[in-house]
């Protein structure tokens, strides 16, 4: 009854919420619906959207209709509202398109709930996509310009530790970024991930490698350890695209982002893998200047990894190899023929 609306508001909206949710969405009038956008408007409403059998339907109009506010209440009932449908697939385009509003603590919500679905399988490419989401939603942090200044300042000054080193490396590393699928991949197989999402390594397209290579001093001491460090979150970035399903192949996405290791005209207006890339083969030059012992081994690591880009790097390598031409040539033949 309305009058239990102004003596009771909390528990009228709670039985107002059961009564309407257990309807198909189809069938409801545009008031009844627009009633539940009213509700959501209170805060106590959302923590009621784990608890009640809400459809995927239900989620769309919430968030075309912006009832869902960005609160630490929200993520948390979205996250366990997703927990609950980890084998439905339109949750997930939902919950995809509502990750804005989510973060690291949502990201622990699904994924101790995919643990726990050990014993009832979700499918491969479903269970891909969800994953791939906690890592989207754990990696976002605010761009720290002022940690960044102070990092590339203490790089100048010959002062940096390896925390320095590393967050001016982060800023090159290409991030995952899901994006909605394209018209042509919802046709896609029932193990498809691309029919789930469309997914990207990205960079900031305005980075720019020599504020970070200019902050090195000639003959620095730093350049030893970052280049283990971009080499380390290159091949950490290479293992993401190969979950992400970007790479793993003689041709791989993530190589088509950098046509030329070197630098050329041709990398202008590229992202993704391009700018780390870069950063990994001036750094190695520096090292092989001054001590090419361990630019080789890192070069070696390259060559082993299994990587396109990888070997391409460890091409690049050989340029600066005091070796006969016909060694060289014996070892780019035994290359795998898929490199």
């Amino acid at each position: 009854a309305w009058s239990d609306l102004s003596e009771t508001p909390r528990a009228w909206r709670k039985s107002r919420l059961e009564a309407l949710a257990v309807v198909s969405f189809d069938q409801l009038q545009e008031w009844e619906r627009d009633q539940v956008a009213w509700i959501f408007g209170h805060e106590d409403a959302i923590e009621l959207l784990p608890k009640i059998e809400f459809s995927p339907a239900w989620l769309e109009f919430l968030r075309t209709t912006k009832a869902l506010k960005p609160t630490s209440a929200a993520e948390w009932s979205l996250a366990q509202w997703a927990a609950k449908r980890l084998h439905a697939e339109d949750a997930f385009r939902e919950i995809h398109k509502l990750s804005d509003k989510l973060g690291p603590a949502a990201a622990g919500i699904i994924d101790r709930a995919l643990t726990a679905q050990q014993d009832e399988k979700i499918p491969p490419n479903l269970e891909k996509a969800w994953r791939l989401l906690t890592i989207v939603v754990r990696a976002k942090r605010n761009n720290d310009h002022w940690h960044r200044s102070i990092a590339l300042n203490r790089i100048r000054a010959n002062q940096a530790t390896s925390a320095d080193l590393a967050e001016a490396i982060e800023h090159y590393v290409p991030r995952v970024r899901l994006h909605e699928p394209y018209s042509f991949d919802t046709d896609q197989g029932p193990d498809s991930l691309s029919g789930l999402c469309r997914v990207e390594l990205e960079a900031d397209e305005n980075s720019d490698i020599n504020e970070f290579l200019n902050a090195l001093q000639p003959g620095s001491r730093h350049l030893w350890p970052a280049l283990q460090i971009a080499s380390g979150a290159l091949l950490q970035s290479l293992g993401l695209a190969i979950d992400a399903e970007l790479a793993g192949a003689a041709i791989e996405n993530a190589s088509v982002d950098v046509p030329s290791i070197s630098a050329h005209e041709q990398n202008k207006h590229r992202g993704g893998f391009l700018f780390l890339t870069r950063v990994c083969a001036e750094l190695w030059l520096k090292v092989h200047a001054a001590e090419s012992d361990r630019a080789y081994a890192i070069g070696g690591l390259w060559k082993q990894a299994g990587f396109a880009l990888t070997t391409r790097l460890w091409l690049f390598t050989l340029h600066e190899r005091d070796r006969p031409p016909s060694e060289i040539v014996q070892e780019l033949l035994l290359l795998p023929l898929d490199d």
